[in-house]
């Protein structure tokens, strides 16, 4: 994969360039580690990938610190501190998981 050439068709399109990184901890291209080149650097720590949609968790990362602020706020329901909601949500259940939508 040419991540070179595919940051440079997001930058010219205004697009978020989405790293998947899944279970790349400290893995580089072309010097650069992987997570940090783009808008978002999505981690898997499944300790074995599978076709399936469960997993045992991961994480997100940016360099942008108002999309930083708002990923810590989704993580946390949508709020800033454990008390107060800064953001309007709704929280869909369904038979495998949570869905968790933020306006």
């Amino acid at each position: 994969m040419d991540n070179d050439r595919l940051l440079a068709i997001a930058a010219k399109n205004h697009l978020w360039f989405i790293e998947d990184c899944a279970q790349a901890q400290g893995a580089k291209y072309k010097d650069k580690t992987v997570g940090s080149m783009g808008h978002f650097g999505a981690f898997s720590f499944f300790p074995v990938e599978e076709p399936h949609g469960a997993r045992d968790g991961g994480c997100i990362t940016t360099n942008n610190d108002d999309m930083a602020e708002r990923l810590r706020m989704l993580r946390n329901h949508g709020r800033r501190t454990n008390t107060c909601t800064s953001s309007p949500a709704t929280t869909y259940a369904s038979t495998k998981s949570t869905v968790r939508l933020a306006a």
